[in-house]
C-alpha cells in the first residue's frame, strides 16, 4: 500500500506542477520587428474612350438691313426704244450707287436674265450704265451691234443695291449673281412681285 500511496502522491505532484506552470501570466511584449518591403506598383487602368464631337450649328443668314431690292413694271425695248431710263429715287444716292454692288435683272417670257447679258432665246443682249441716280438700260443684238430685231416686252426690271458694308465678296460665299434666285437667297431678300 505504501507503494500505491507513493505513486499516487507522485502523480498528484506532477499534475499540480503542470497546472501551476500552465496558469502563469503572459510575458511582456517583444520589440517591434522591422517594416516589410513595399509591394510592386499596381498597373494603370485603361483610358476611357473619347466622346463624339457635337454637330456644327447652321450658319445664320446674311443680314440685309442695307441691301435693297427695287422692282419696276413693264418695259418695251426695240429698234425705237434702244435705251430705257429708270430713275432711282431716295433713299438711293449717287454716292450709294458708286460705292455699292449694283445688280440688274429683267424678266421676259417667264424667265429672269441678268443685265448685262443675253436675253430671251439669246435674241438680244443687254447692258446698263448709271449717271447720278439714273440707270440707263440698253438693248443690242446678241453680237453687240445696234439692235435690229422685234420689240421685246419685259415684264419687270429688278435692281439690287448692296452697299459695300453688306457685301463680303464671292471669295467668302460662293454665289452665282447671274442666278436671280441664288442672289436673293444670298442677301436674304424676298421678291414678293415674282
Amino acid at each position: 500500500m505504501k507503494k500505491t500511496t507513493n505513486l499516487l502522491l507522485a502523480i498528484i505532484a506532477i499534475a499540480g506542477s503542470c497546472l501551476m506552470t500552465s496558469c502563469s501570466k503572459d510575458g511582456n511584449d517583444g520589440a517591434t520587428g522591422p517594416s516589410g518591403s513595399t509591394g510592386p506598383a499596381g498597373t494603370n487602368g485603361t483610358n476611357g474612350t473619347n466622346g463624339t464631337n457635337g454637330t456644327n450649328g447652321t450658319n445664320g443668314t446674311n443680314g440685309n438691313a442695307n441691301v435693297q431690292l427695287f422692282v419696276f413694271g413693264q418695259v418695251v425695248m426695240g429698234t425705237s426704244y434702244l435705251t430705257d431710263t429708270i430713275n432711282l429715287t431716295a433713299p438711293v444716292t449717287p454716292n450709294m450707287i458708286d460705292s455699292s454692288l449694283v445688280l440688274v435683272y429683267h424678266t421676259n417670257g417667264g424667265f429672269t436674265y441678268e443685265i448685262p447679258g443675253l436675253g430671251f432665246a439669246a435674241a438680244y443682249s443687254t447692258r446698263f450704265f448709271t449717271s447720278g441716280t439714273d440707270m440707263f438700260i440698253n438693248i443690242r443684238n446678241a453680237n453687240g451691234s445696234a439692235y435690229t430685231g422685234a420689240d421685246q416686252t419685259w415684264d419687270k426690271v429688278k435692281i439690287i443695291i448692296a452697299p459695300s458694308s453688306s457685301y463680303q465678296g464671292t471669295k467668302l460665299a460662293s454665289v452665282d449673281f447671274s442666278d436671280y434666285q441664288a442672289t436673293l437667297k444670298y442677301f436674304g431678300l424676298t421678291d414678293k412681285d415674282k
